[in-house]
């Protein structure tokens, strides 16, 4: 069984110089870092870069939300396009989803 948690943090590397963490989506190579602030523990650091991404419950990774799926014509949700692709299902990721809302205001 994956843990979620444990699997966000084998996606993250720490720059000990710099002090900085580095999360990357593991399907399209998007990173995002997180700086260490004087207010923020490392967990704390971690904790806002999970923010960030999606935790997929078929492969359980996180990734982006241009990789996650939110929305299928199987009515399926919360799983990665990396898996969607697999299994041939399509659909609309978070990031799709959220420029729509958008437009509606």
């Amino acid at each position: 069984m994956v843990q979620p948690l444990a699997e966000f943090e084998r996606q993250v590397t720490h720059e000990s110089a710099s002090k900085t963490y580095t999360a990357a989506c593991p399907v399209c190579g998007k990173a995002v870092t997180g700086g260490k602030s004087l207010f923020l523990t490392p967990n704390g650091v971690l904790a806002k870069l999970r923010l960030l991404f999606n935790f997929c419950r078929v492969c359980g990774k996180w990734v982006c939300e241009n990789c996650y799926f939110v929305q299928d014509t199987n009515g399926s949700m919360g799983i990665c396009s990396a898996c969607a692709k697999k299994k041939g299902i399509t659909g609309k990721t978070a990031a799709e989803v959220e420029v729509e809302m958008n437009r509606e205001k």
